[in-house]
C-alpha cells in the first residue's frame, strides 16, 4: 500500500506561550488551523483509499466515487470557511489566502488549467502540485475537479484516472504543508505585534469577511436575465452546502466578537455600548435564522423562486450588520479601519 505522506498532528496550542492578553485570541487561530489540517488529512486518506479501491470505467463509477468523497470534502470546505474569516498578515502574505481558495474565478482560469494538467504525461505527485500555478492547487480547484458536471470535463477525468487521483490526494497534502508554514509565520507575527494591533487586525478580519461575503456571494448572486446563480463561479458544483459554508463563516465572525470585542464593549460599561452588544447579538441571530430558513440552496435558487425574497432579506440584514460593525462599534472601541484589497481574479 502506498505510504501516506501524513504528518502526525501535534497540538501546539497548549505548548505556545504568548503574552497573557493575546493568548486566548492566538489559541483560537491555532485551534482553527489545527482543525483545518485534520480535515485535509482525513480527505487525503479517504481519497487515497477510494482511488485504490475504485474501478473508474464508466460515468456511473465516477458518480459513486464523487459521492463517496463529497462529505469529506465538505468538512474541508467548512473548516476553511471558519479559518478564512482571518485577514491577518500571515494569511495574506505571499497570496496564501488566495492560493488556498481562489475566488471568484471570473475567467474560468481554474478549469482551463486543470484540463491542461489532467492531460499531463507526468506523474501528478506532491512536487508536481507544488510546482503548479497557485490557483489550480487549492480548495476551489479540488472542488471543481470533483464536482464539475460538464460532459467534456467528466470524460477527461474518466480517461485520466491516475492524474485525477494524483490531484485529489496531493492537493490536500500540499495545503497541509502550506498550513504548517502559516502556523510558523503566525507564531512570529504574534510575538512581534502588540495586543492592541493584533486585536485591530482581528476586528478588521471580521469586517473584511462581511464585505467579501456581500460582494462575492451576495451582490453577484442573482442574474435576473438568466435566472441563474454562481454561473461558472465558486460553489456552483455542490448543491447542498453553500448555505452551511456561509453559516460557518458568520459563526466564526461571531466567535471572535464574543471572544474579544463584546467583552471590550461591556467593559466600557455605558448604555451605548450595552445597546451595541444587543444589536450585534441580534444581528447574527437574524442572519443564522435567515440561512436556516431557505427551502433550497443558493445554487439551485433562481430569481423567480420564493427563496429569492428570503435571500434579499439575508443580504439586507448582512448590510445592516456590516454598517454597525464598521460605523458604530469600531469608533466606540477606537479601532483603526484598514483597507481591504483582497480579491480573486
Amino acid at each position: 500500500m502506498k505510504k501516506l505522506f501524513l504528518v502526525i498532528l501535534v497540538s501546539i496550542v497548549s505548548s505556545i506561550s504568548f503574552g497573557e492578553n493575546v493568548n486566548i485570541e492566538a489559541n483560537w487561530v491555532l485551534k482553527e488551523s489545527n482543525n483545518f489540517k485534520k480535515a485535509l488529512q482525513n480527505f487525503e486518506l479517504e481519497a487515497l483509499n477510494k482511488c485504490q479501491a475504485s474501478s473508474i470505467n464508466s460515468s456511473n463509477d465516477w458518480v459513486l466515487l464523487k459521492e463517496s468523497l463529497k462529505e469529506t470534502f465538505d468538512l474541508v470546505m467548512m473548516q476553511w470557511q471558519r479559518l478564512s474569516v482571518l485577514s491577518i498578515k500571515p494569511i495574506l502574505a505571499d497570496n496564501f489566502k488566495v492560493s488556498v481558495q481562489f475566488f471568484p474565478d471570473k475567467k474560468s482560469r481554474i478549469k482551463k488549467k486543470l484540463m491542461e494538467y489532467l492531460r499531463t504525461e507526468k506523474k501528478v505527485d506532491l512536487s508536481f502540485v507544488q510546482g503548479s500555478i497557485f490557483y489550480a492547487t487549492g480548495i476551489s480547484a479540488l472542488e471543481m475537479i470533483l464536482f464539475d458536471e460538464q460532459e467534456s470535463f467528466i470524460d477527461l477525468r474518466l480517461s485520466h484516472k491516475e492524474a485525477f487521483c494524483g490531484f485529489v490526494t496531493n492537493i490536500p497534502r500540499h495545503l497541509y504543508v502550506q498550513q504548517e508554514k502559516f502556523e510558523g509565520e503566525f507564531n512570529s507575527y504574534i510575538n512581534s505585534i502588540s495586543t492592541e494591533d493584533f486585536q485591530d487586525d482581528l476586528y478588521n478580519s471580521i469586517l473584511f469577511s462581511l464585505e467579501e461575503i456581500k460582494k462575492n456571494k451576495m451582490d453577484r448572486q442573482v442574474n435576473l436575465e438568466t435566472s441563474k446563480i454562481f454561473n461558472k463561479r465558486f460553489e456552483s458544483y455542490r448543491s447542498s452546502n453553500t448555505l452551511n459554508n456561509l453559516k460557518n463563516n458568520f459563526k466564526a465572525q461571531k466567535d471572535l466578537l464574543d471572544l474579544v470585542f463584546i467583552p471590550r464593549l461591556l467593559k466600557i460599561n455605558d448604555k451605548e455600548s450595552a445597546n451595541m452588544v444587543n444589536v450585534l447579538n441580534e444581528g447574527y441571530v437574524k442572519i443564522i435564522q435567515d440561512l436556516d430558513g431557505f427551502e433550497s440552496d443558493l445554487v439551485s435558487m433562481n430569481a423567480s423562486s420564493k427563496d429569492y425574497l428570503h435571500f434579499e432579506k439575508l443580504r439586507n440584514n448582512s448590510v445592516v450588520l456590516l454598517s454597525i460593525i464598521k460605523n458604530q462599534v469600531a469608533p466606540k472601541l477606537k479601532i483603526s479601519i484598514q483597507f481591504n484589497g483582497a480579491d480573486g481574479d
